[in-house]
């Protein structure tokens, strides 16, 4: 008796290249491992008109980003070059990126090879549409969720945001840090303690 087993799927990139898009999602991933340390991330997600899935529904592309707009971040060139200027002091001060949903853009989709010899696709780069070109209507409503989000948009979270999301009242008992041990202050201070 064999056992066969495929590494392939059904997965469908968007094809690479530029494409009219518009943001349909921004959506807080809070902290995050990195190979940096943790980082406080977001994902933006996108719906491309012009490209249809097997579905007959856009396909659809999102990429992370580290919640940050300092100059060398991601995501503060992306927002940058889609807005055509360099955000503001107020908006570095304080900028909502859930202003961005439902937002026309153009997408630089680009292609990898992934592990298993498939092809994968990534957000290269985000511009903003061309001098009067238009996109067509939003088509999937927007996603938003942020810290203060409510149990139901939690709810109308794809299952894979809300598993890398995983906030704390989620978390099986066993996943939760074990309470601090108690800071014992017998030790005198700067002696020698027997060992």
């Amino acid at each position: 008796m064999a056992i066969i087993l495929s590494g392939s799927s059904n997965y469908k990139p968007v094809p690479a290249g530029i494409h009219p898009a518009r943001c349909i999602g921004a959506v807080t991933l809070g902290l995050q491992a990195t190979n940096w340390g943790d980082k406080r991330q977001l994902y933006l997600k996108f719906e491309i008109p012009g490209e249809l899935g097997d579905d007959g529904e856009p396909m659809t592309i999102g990429r992370t980003y580290t919640a940050s707009l300092t100059p060398k971040a991601a995501l503060r060139k992306d927002l940058d070059a889609w807005l055509g200027r360099p955000l503001t002091k107020e908006e570095l001060r304080r900028f909502d990126i859930t202003q961005m949903a439902g937002k026309p853009c153009l997408l630089n989709v680009s292609h990898y090879e992934k592990a298993d010899g498939g092809t994968g696709a990534n957000i290269a780069g985000i511009l903003p549409l061309m001098k009067d070109q238009s996109a067509p209507p939003q088509r999937f409503p927007s996603l938003i969720f942020g810290d203060d989000s409510t149990d139901a948009e939690w709810e109308k979270l794809p299952e894979w945001l809300r598993k890398k999301i995983m906030r704390p009242s989620d978390r099986p008992a066993d996943d939760l840090p074990a309470e601090e041990p108690a800071f014992n202050d017998d030790i005198p201070f700067g002696e020698d303690v027997p060992q």
